[in-house]
């Protein structure tokens, strides 16, 4: 299937390539955004999304020294790779869907449930048994477990880089009220997960090279059409984070 490929560039799931191209297709045709109160300027399906996120897992691996050095990142590509994979049978829930909060709970339940049942095509029941792990693992992120924390980062990250250009940019949200609750929306999902995974890190150099990322990945609304002046109170919050992972 060539445009996983391409997508996934350098990562080669341990099954066989009839299950991976059924996976991938099943990916390609699950949309996100969908349903939601926000609209996409283009489309995008799971496949998409994941192909985001390892392409996002490898911008910080040639960036960065320590991180790649503390957290497993083949376990992350696997992590990434199987996330969203119960949604091909359930369907994505957009954020802004009026009863996300509603929905979401027993959503993720059918989600895990529907991942199970695919698992069973994997023949090899070591490769069964280790993906049905790491899907345990994605999905509870247990405090300390960094390769789990990190793929949630991924997950938000990406998430908000394909809706600041093309679902949320601050050139289309006119109304002030909607723009700032956007925002503020928008940034919270990055900095929930940021603050999760520097807590699960030993090194007091990752964490410095995370909060060095994500306040990049703020500054980034700035180029996006958000004034200076609307970030400013976000990068005040990211400053005042020590490198254990909470308030200083």
């Amino acid at each position: 299937m060539m445009v996983s490929k391409e997508l996934i560039k350098g990562y080669t799931p341990p099954i066989t390539a009839e299950l991976r191209a059924r996976y991938e297709e099943g990916l390609s045709q699950t949309m996100r955004w969908e349903k939601g109160l926000l609209t996409p300027d283009m489309p995008e399906s799971d496949l998409d999304h994941v192909g985001g996120m390892f392409e996002i897992r490898d911008e910080i691996a040639g960036r960065f020294v320590h991180i790649p050095n503390e957290v497993n990142f083949v376990t992350v590509g696997h992590m990434i790779y199987i996330h969203d994979g119960g949604e091909v049978l359930t369907s994505d829930l957009s954020h802004s869907h009026p009863e996300y909060d509603i929905l979401k709970p027993r959503l993720k339940r059918r989600e895990i449930a529907a991942f199970r049942f695919m698992s069973i095509n994997i023949e090899d029941e070591p490769t069964k048994k280790l993906t049905r792990e790491l899907y345990r693992r994605v999905h509870e992120k247990a405090p300390y477990d960094k390769e789990s924390q990190f793929t949630d980062l991924l997950d938000k990250l990406q998430a908000v880089r394909f809706g600041l250009q093309y679902v949320f940019h601050g050139s289309t949200m006119k109304n002030a009220e909607r723009r700032a609750i956007q925002l503020n929306h928008a940034i919270e999902v990055l900095l929930k997960p940021t603050e999760a995974f520097i807590k699960s890190l030993k090194s007091p150099y990752s964490k410095e090279e995370a909060l060095i990322f994500i306040n990049e990945e703020l500054q980034n609304f700035a180029r996006k059409g958000y004034r200076s002046s609307e970030i400013s109170p976000y990068l005040r919050r990211v400053s005042s984070f020590s490198i254990n992972g909470i308030h200083s």
